[in-house]
């Protein structure tokens, strides 16, 4: 493509985007219609060739579709589909795709291999529809952190479960503060009780279940003591030395020793309260 110069009927010059046939400019020259910005307007009907463009020629169109109804627009030279993409609005790029602004899904996205973020922070974060998000899955090396962040929005909690249980109610009331619940495989529409939860009241770190009982180990390491309703029931071992008097079928000093030492044991491990 050039630019030649015609002459109105007044004599007056006008400046005109033209093509030639050839490559080498050995054909017929032909006028191209532009529109009011100067790009050309060209209508492509049953071509048989390659339409060749130059590196830093523009090419402004209304909309792009396969061939057929049954065939996908092609970027790139790759032959076949290999995810059934059966439509003429379908989309195949040979290659990698760069995309220097947002992109917008209104359906889902599917990954067959590995999905990669490489920034010096990397934030994944999840919206409804509008507002804060809901959730934020991030990486942070300037901090040496990775984590997953929960919203006020859907509860302040985070929930681990069979994947089969995506679309049903957990039924857990929104929290105050972020709390982890870790399900069992049982459907929460058929038992939504089977569950442990881990959190911070901001005072205390707080575990709880929704049914059944806390199971611990058969060795259970407590670095300070045992406490029920914020009372010391368990602490670390006492020694005293009348324990180690030796009983008989007689009361005496010995007896009453070791009853002393038992009782002091007991108030020290707060299992009974001292007169």
């Amino acid at each position: 493509m050039a630019y030649t110069d015609l002459f109105d009927g007044n004599g007056r010059p006008v400046r005109v985007l033209v093509g030639n046939e050839s490559e080498d400019g050995s054909g017929t020259w032909h006028v191209i219609v532009t529109d009011s910005s100067g790009y050309p307007k060209v209508k492509l009907q049953a071509m048989a060739a390659d339409l060749d463009m130059g590196a830093y020629d523009l090419l402004h169109v209304d909309s792009i579709f396969g061939s057929t109804s049954i065939l996908p627009v092609r970027i790139g030279n790759a032959a076949t589909t290999s995810h059934s993409l059966a439509s003429e609005d379908d989309l195949l790029v040979t290659g990698k795709l760069e995309v220097d602004g947002y992109a917008i899904f209104d359906a889902g996205v599917q990954f067959w291999d590995s999905l990669i973020a490489s920034q010096q922070r990397i934030e994944l974060s999840f919206f409804l529809t509008s507002g804060a998000p809901v959730g934020v899955l991030f990486s942070d090396f300037g901090y040496d952190q990775c984590g997953y962040l929960v919203g006020d929005d859907q509860g302040n909690q985070f929930i681990i479960g069979n994947y089969l249980s995506a679309r049903q109610d957990f039924d857990h009331a929104a929290q105050t503060n972020p709390t982890l619940y870790i399900h069992s495989d049982t459907p929460p529409d058929t038992a939504n009780d089977e569950w442990i939860s881990l959190t911070h009241n901001v005072t205390d770190g707080v575990i709880a279940v929704g049914s059944g009982v806390l199971q611990l180990p058969a060795t259970v390491n407590v670095a300070t003591a045992y406490q029920v309703a914020a009372t010391q029931v368990v602490g670390a071992r006492v020694i005293d030395a009348r324990a180690d008097d030796v009983v008989d079928t007689t009361y005496g000093a010995e007896e009453a020793g070791v009853l002393d030492a038992l009782r002091d044991a007991m108030i020290t491990h707060g299992l009974i309260a001292a007169a």
